[in-house]
């Protein structure tokens, strides 16, 4: 394993992990991590290479060049930061690519990290696509103890079925049944029409992280920029017809499908990137 620690003394008991890629639909986890920076201090404690768990075939290092010379490559890295708000416990937060390759043996060197640091507690973060509206917030959660499901019912996180491809979530989940470590993972919806964040989602989410690390996370802000682009999305959808159609389909079928089931992807940008076409004729 190829580790580079910045700090002498790197111990918390619990860690939020984020993988990007297929785990993180619409990137809505990386831009919650970022609101979340935005509110308590985070500073870089390790970078971890993961030369042994992916193939270019997946993911290609990010190079550089200026003015014909190549100025640096970027390999893939899975970065841990440590936050620490007010007078609560220290906790880390760890984040990179997905591990294309190898995942029994990742699972295991990150484990082998986090117990090195004196970690008890992992909850892994995730995005999926689902058949939702957009004025619905909705997260689940799979969880492995009775503790932590009615927990997280508490904090409004419903239970998750699902039978499809999986994530690493499952691979951490499943290495750490049965040990001392207990583990979580936590998703968030995001309906199957919506490129990008979704602003209020992700304030639940915010609030629920702070929940489960010991401290309140007011983020305000997110509330409002979601009220202010709430307003475009509907204008949208009523000058869209084949967007309002599409959702007309969802409501006649809704009875019919499950949470996390798979889906074609119908995103925001394809309507918003066409010029808004007159309606049929009857049409409003």
């Amino acid at each position: 394993m190829r580790l580079q620690e910045h700090s002498e003394d790197i111990r918390a008991s619990r860690a939020l992990l984020h993988f990007s890629g297929w785990p993180d639909a619409g990137e809505m986890i990386e831009f919650t991590l970022s609101e979340l920076k935005s509110m308590v201090p985070l500073d870089l404690v390790a970078e971890w290479n993961l030369e042994a768990h992916w193939h270019t075939e997946s993911l290609r290092p990010i190079v550089h060049v200026h003015h014909g010379q190549l100025k640096t490559l970027e390999w893939p890295t899975f970065r841990f930061l440590r936050g620490r708000y007010g007078q609560t416990e220290p906790f880390l937060v760890g984040s990179g690519p997905e591990p294309s390759r190898d995942w029994r043996g990742f699972t295991a060197d990150l484990l082998g990290l986090l117990r090195r640091w004196g970690c008890r507690e992992i909850v892994l973060l995730g995005s999926l696509y689902d058949q939702i509206f957009h004025d619905e917030v909705v997260l689940s959660a799979i969880v492995q103890d009775a503790g932590a499901y009615n927990q997280l019912r508490e904090l409004g996180c419903r239970p998750a079925d699902y039978v499809g491809p999986s994530s690493i979530h499952s691979a951490v989940l499943e290495a750490t049944r049965g040990t001392e470590m207990r583990c979580l993972s936590i998703w968030t919806h995001l309906p199957f029409y919506l490129q990008g964040p979704h602003e209020m989602t992700s304030a639940r989410c915010l609030e629920i992280i702070g929940a489960l690390l010991g401290f309140t996370l007011d983020p305000v802000h997110l509330r409002q920029k979601w009220d202010e682009r709430e307003g475009d999305i509907e204008e949208l959808i009523h000058n869209n017809h084949e967007l309002r159609q599409a959702m007309e389909v969802m409501k006649n079928d809704r009875h019919r499908r499950k949470v996390g089931s798979p889906t074609n992807i119908l995103r925001m940008d394809d309507f918003m990137k066409k010029r808004q076409d007159p309606p049929p004729d009857g049409e409003p």
